[in-house]
């Protein structure tokens, strides 16, 4: 008898997926035509899928948020891109300003852009300034306001004339008559209403220069002739932008009609010496 020996057939199938479920060996086996084994063994291979996150920002909130992609790669796995977009800030500012220039008023809006790429809003609001201008009034001696400005006295009786000499904010009226005062602050100005000065004698409406002072600067001591004999409690001394240092100025009566007086305790500067009838100013060095 001749005994025929037939093959056993072995396959070997390498394959690839993108689903892990499919990763990994596999063994068949199964009968040929000649009823002897017939083993397959499948290896499936992984392919690779692609992951990309993009953190990023914009001006427009319409763009926040996240957004993912799906798409396919070379290899025909998923290919993700996640977008975090977050929104960046816009910068607003609003300046307000007064003017006394027509020109001025009204709203400018300017659009810049800041660090980031956004836009950056400055608002100028700019209205009308106002200056209120009063006078306190007592007796002769008008005392201006608000303090801390530009101060011009005025004579409505003569038409509003300067008086060029009173640029102080208190001023001591040496005649009887109507005064205002221009105040202004560098941009706008503002006049006063005009103030009565009256009952002022003959005797009391002296001039400025009616007072001898010397020496004028000083260094310390000034001495003081007087057109009559005045009591030492109506000299009263200021600095030039009004505040009363009389306290820290020593007085003395030194002879008919004369005084001194002592500035050592007070800063270097102008300070203006007045009475119900007089006005004088003194420099200290």
């Amino acid at each position: 008898n001749v005994i025929t020996v037939f093959n056993t057939d072995n396959i070997l199938l390498n394959l690839t997926s993108c689903n892990t479920q499919d990763t990994g060996t596999t063994v068949q086996v199964l009968m040929n035509a000649n009823g002897c084994d017939s083993v397959v063994t499948t290896i499936t291979g992984l392919l690779p899928s692609d992951s990309l996150v993009i953190d990023t920002g914009s001006c427009n909130s319409n763009d926040v948020g996240v957004v993912i992609q799906n798409l396919t790669n070379a290899f025909g796995c998923d290919s993700i891109i996640t977008t975090n977009t977050v929104l960046y800030p816009t910068d607003s500012l609003n300046v307000n300003l007064t003017s006394c220039v027509i020109a001025d008023l009204g709203t400018d809006i300017q659009i810049h852009t800041n660090n980031y790429g956004c836009d950056s809003v400055i608002t100028t609001i700019t209205s009308t300034g106002v200056i209120s201008a009063s006078v306190v009034q007592n007796t002769n001696v008008l005392t201006a306001q608000p303090t801390g400005l530009e101060y011009q006295w005025l004579a409505c009786s003569t038409g509003f004339v300067v008086l060029t000499d009173d640029t102080l904010q208190i001023f001591t009226a040496t005649q009887n008559g109507n005064y205002a005062v221009e105040v202004t602050d560098g941009a706008c100005v503002d006049t006063t209403e005009c103030i009565l000065v009256e009952g002022l004698s003959l005797g009391e409406e002296l001039n400025q220069t009616e007072l001898n002072i010397y020496p004028n600067p000083t260094e310390a001591t000034v001495t003081i002739e007087l057109p009559s004999k005045m009591a030492l409690s109506e000299f009263r001394v200021f600095t030039i932008i009004g505040e009363e240092v009389t306290s820290q100025i020593d007085i003395q009566e030194v002879g008919n009609n004369k005084v001194t007086m002592d500035f050592t305790r007070v800063a270097s500067g102008v300070y203006v010496i007045r009475t119900s009838s007089t006005s004088n100013k003194i420099t200290k060095k």
